[in-house]
């Protein structure tokens, strides 16, 4: 059973806890508004503002292969690589996002032997099984959130266009080793000699 003097004590205590948080309230806030004064400022640590996520720019830019043709025919619809789940088994696979980047920027940068390895390195193994295949290699820019709701893109430009007319026959070639260049990310294909 609790004493008199105890539970006077205990509200003493509450009440200073409570004005000592109040007061590193105020001064954090005080903090913040003195430092977002004057956009740029370096922010003081631990008391920074939430507003770092409403300057980071949400904009992607990549390169995708827009499917033209496949087999016999056109598609009823032209679909980027990633949305053909349901007639190439290797929309996921990181590899074949990674063969894509490179094409892609080696097309935008007027590289044609790149191309042309790359070309049969993602053909051959991203790409095969078809007797045919029209496709394009095109740059976009978009807002992830803005396509995931409605398909949007702010930006689409037609790189390339190419044709595999014998992509089951590349399908049995041998992949290339593309070596990794400065500032730019490997495509290695096997392992390499020494490892």
């Amino acid at each position: 059973m609790r004493t008199r003097r105890g539970g006077f004590r205990e509200r003493a205590y509450y009440r200073r806890t409570n004005c000592l948080l109040l007061g590193l309230l105020a001064v954090y806030l005080a903090l913040v508004v003195y430092v977002e004064r004057v956009p740029g400022k370096e922010e003081v640590f631990p008391f920074a503002s939430w507003s770092l996520f409403s300057m980071v720019p949400n904009e992607y830019r990549d390169y995708s292969l827009r499917l033209l043709e496949m087999g016999d025919g056109r598609l009823r619809r032209p679909a980027y690589f990633e949305d053909a789940g349901d007639v190439i088994p290797w929309v996921t696979h990181n590899g074949a996002r990674m063969a894509i980047q490179h094409l892609g920027d080696a097309a935008e940068h007027g590289r044609e032997q790149e191309v042309a390895e790359v070309r049969k390195y993602l053909e051959a193994l991203y790409l095969g099984g078809h007797k045919s295949l029209k496709y394009q290699v095109v740059a976009r820019r978009y807002d992830p959130l803005e396509r995931w709701r409605t398909g949007h893109f702010r930006e689409e430009r037609t790189l390339a266009t190419f044709e595999a007319t014998d992509a089951v026959e590349a399908n049995k070639m041998e992949p290339v080793l593309l070596e990794p260049r400065q500032g730019h990310l490997p495509h290695p294909v096997g392992k390499r000699e020494g490892t």
